[in-house]
């Protein structure tokens, strides 16, 4: 059975970033939005700007990255 992959929504970002903020475990955090707790962690240590996770920012960088990552395949044509 194959599963699905679902880029985070800014909705779980903003529910990732005021949790996060009251110091609330990656695993409860996790457990909520049914997400792996690997998926959070890696949420919170890609897109964190100086040891600080905020939603909007992080949805940011995840677009940038993803800008680049086809900016790059798009050179090939």
């Amino acid at each position: 059975m194959k599963k699905n992959y679902r880029h985070l929504s800014f909705e779980e970002r903003f529910v990732i970033e005021v949790m996060y903020r009251t110091d609330t475990a990656i695993r409860h955090i996790a457990a909520f939005l049914r997400r792996s707790p690997n998926t959070v962690s890696r949420e919170i240590r890609k897109n964190s700007v100086r040891s600080v996770y905020g939603a909007e920012k992080a949805k940011q960088k995840a677009s940038a990255r993803r800008w680049r990552a086809k900016r790059q395949c798009l050179k090939v044509a």
